[in-house]
């Protein structure tokens, strides 16, 4: 039987979520190419820390949605759940069942803020 210690089981949680750190640094930097020129590298990394565990504590924790998450705080600013109206009636309240149907909503409802700017 395979006994996997709590040092062990630390070490790997830690890879994979500076794995997941990375691939979000990469698709920011692309999808964002703006950000080259007010952010450096250390401060890229540091909101995507700080945004996912913020989208934690709304229960996000699925890399997808911690994803999209992190798009809107990079779009809309990384206060954007308490600065934006849509965001914060939606997430103080109405909080849905689903982690995923929470950033699918935050997702329409920027997209319909969008519209009517």
């Amino acid at each position: 039987m395979l006994i996997i210690r709590k040092e062990q089981m630390d070490v790997l949680s830690n890879y994979m979520k500076q794995s997941f750190e990375n691939r979000i640094f990469k698709a920011i930097k692309i999808a964002y190419p703006e950000l080259n020129l007010t952010m450096n590298e250390a401060e890229l990394r540091l909101l995507i820390h700080n945004e996912t565990a913020k989208a934690a504590e709304y229960g996000i924790i699925i890399e997808h949605d911690v994803e999209r998450f992190i798009n809107l705080a990079v779009k809309y600013g990384v206060d954007f759940d308490s600065s934006q109206s849509w965001a914060t009636d939606f997430l103080y309240k109405k909080p849905l069942d689903y982690p995923s149907e929470t950033v699918d909503f935050l997702v329409a409802l920027s997209i319909n803020q969008l519209a009517e700017d």
